[in-house]
């Protein structure tokens, strides 16, 4: 475990993936020492246990991968409002309950993907692949201007919050 402890200190952005500095504190969780993506941390284990949650309940009811797919995009437009109306200026505690809803959407996609017909399958992955990209590029284009907007933009990409990347 130390081999592993030692490769994660000295190269952080592998759990982080966000600039160290106050601008993006919002951004990571701190646990034990350890800086992780808020995000990731939470909306990946969110969407497993909620898919392992469906999974048990496809033995006792029936899904239709439609309502799955609406299921899929109502949770997913939770977050998008929140995106556009509220950006990332909200508690840490509230941004983990909007994380969680997006886990929740990520499974709900997952499992219309999985009780799809064949033939709508396709459709299905290629829309929620477009959606992601683009939800990512969004992202993306939302932290560079964050750091455009700083200060120490003019010392970008070794300023404050960049200096651990190697």
């Amino acid at each position: 475990m130390g081999r592993l402890r030692d490769y994660f200190k000295e190269n952080p952005f592998l759990l982080a993936h966000h600039p160290s500095c106050e601008s993006f504190s919002n951004h990571t969780l701190n646990i034990r020492g350890w800086r992780l993506c808020l995000g990731c941390f939470v909306i990946y284990p969110s969407a497993i246990v909620s898919l392992l949650v469906l999974f048990v309940l496809l033995n006792y009811f029936a899904f239709d991968y439609m309502a799955m797919f609406i299921g899929s995009v109502i949770f997913f437009g939770i977050n998008l409002i929140r995106k556009i109306v509220f950006k990332d200026n909200l508690q840490k505690r509230t941004q983990v309950v909007f994380r969680m809803i997006l886990g929740l959407s990520l499974a709900f996609i997952l499992t219309a993907i999985w009780l799809a017909p064949p033939t709508q399958r396709l459709y299905i992955i290629l829309l929620f692949l477009s959606i992601a990209i683009g939800y990512n590029l969004f992202n993306s284009k939302k932290m560079l201007k964050t750091c455009k907007e700083c200060s120490r933009y003019p010392e970008f990409p070794k300023c404050e919050g960049l200096n651990d990347v190697k």
